[in-house]
Order: C-alpha cells, then sequence, then structure tokens
C-alpha cells in the first residue's frame, strides 16, 4: 500500500445460473446466498493520526487522516505552542521531530520567528510508518519602529512611522554624526 493511501477492498460474490451447455458457475470459496451484491470494505490505515491540533490555534484546514500537510500562522507573542495528536492503532508511537509524544501531547515546542516545521510521524515498529507535516510560521514582531533619531547639530523632526527624512543645518556645518 502506497503511503498515505487508504486501500479499498472489493469483495466480488459471483451467482451463476446455468443457460445451456457449456455455461459454468465460478463461486469463490466463500458460500454466496441469492440476491447477495458487491460488498465494499474500507481498510484504515494502520499507522495514521485520528487527531491533530495545535492547543488554542487553528490548523489552515480541517484535520482529515488522509491529509498529511497542514500550516498555521501565529503572532509574535507567541513563544511556544503545544500539540495534540492520536492515533486510532493503540500500539502506534507519535513523535514529533523525532520527540515522543505522552498521552497525545507535546508542551513547550519552541517557536522561532519565521517557519518552524514539525515532522510527526506514527509508527507502531511492524507496518509502515506514517509521516505528517505542521508548518507553523511566527510572524515578525510589529514593534520594530525606531524610537528616535537626534543630530549633532541641525534640526530634525522625529516621528516613529516617518521613514525618511530632510535635514536642515547651517551653511558653515561641515559634517553630522548621528546621535
Amino acid at each position: 500500500m502506497k503511503k498515505g493511501l487508504k486501500e479499498t477492498i472489493v469483495k466480488v460474490i459471483l451467482v451463476g445460473s446455468l443457460v445451456g451447455m457449456g455455461t459454468s458457475i465460478y463461486t469463490p470459496a466463500t458460500e454466496a446466498a441469492e440476491g447477495t451484491s458487491v460488498i465494499l470494505e474500507e481498510a484504515q490505515t494502520v499507522n495514521s493520526l485520528s487527531k491533530l491540533e495545535i492547543e488554542g490555534i487553528a490548523l489552515d484546514q480541517k484535520f482529515t487522516e488522509d491529509v498529511h500537510d497542514y500550516s498555521s500562522t501565529v503572532g509574535n507573542d507567541v513563544e511556544k505552542i503545544t500539540l495534540l495528536a492520536a492515533s486510532p492503532n493503540e500500539n502506534a508511537a507519535i513523535y514529533v521531530n523525532g520527540v515522543k509524544m505522552t498521552d497525545g501531547k507535546l508542551k513547550d515546542l519552541t517557536l522561532q520567528t519565521g517557519m518552524n516545521t514539525f515532522v510527526i510521524t506514527v509508527s507502531d515498529g511492524e507496518n509502515e510508518t506514517v509521516t505528517y507535516t505542521l508548518k507553523v510560521e511566527k510572524h515578525e514582531s510589529d514593534d520594530n519602529l525606531l524610537t528616535s533619531i537626534g543630530l549633532s547639530k541641525g534640526s530634525l523632526t522625529f516621528d516613529s512611522k516617518v521613514t525618511a527624512y530632510h535635514a536642515s543645518v547651517e551653511n558653515e556645518v561641515q559634517s553630522v554624526r548621528q546621535r
């Protein structure tokens, strides 16, 4: 089975009748009752997640076990997050960047400004390991404005929202230092 895909198992039970010489009936090993039709069974991925959340923060889309890439965005004031995850396989262990989750929770994952990538693996040691990726973008600070500008000579009116200035100095001033 390919990673991340569900496999649909189809059991077909054929029931035939004799319609003349040379016609035969094929019935698989399972006995079929008259009127039986096609039965579809959906096989679960053994190592999958049934839940993936960031405590108190929304993901970019609703979680489903078939989608393996998620993202979220947080403000610069968010220093750490707590991931919550669960697997329908009670024998599976869930790891986030190589650290094993306990009780479906991994607390205090530190965020850096910019993109933070968390690789979540689900493994029971017997079946194929399944990987999910969660990217959390932490915005840069909104408070990155200057608080003052001063000149050694001349005059300048400062405004933190202004990014370009023209300063006035007397003709005899040869150089200006920023303070």
